[in-house]
């Protein structure tokens, strides 16, 4: 889907890594869409953090 980069305001991809004309990266998710996903991220590392050292103490320890 196609929608306007935030910075330099030309079409772009909402899944291109980085604008064609300006080079912004990830230039078409909005900041609440950015939030959202650091949000995510924050949340599922210690989860996956945790799950790996409850294996770790269930296999060796």
């Amino acid at each position: 889907m196609l929608t306007e980069c935030r910075e330099c305001h030309h079409l772009v991809s909402n899944q291109a890594p980085a604008c064609p004309q300006c080079g912004i990266k990830a230039p078409g998710l909005s900041r609440r869409q950015r939030i959202i996903s650091w949000v995510v991220f924050l949340t599922l590392l210690p989860i996956g953090l945790i799950g790996m050292f409850v294996l770790f103490l269930l296999f060796v320890g």
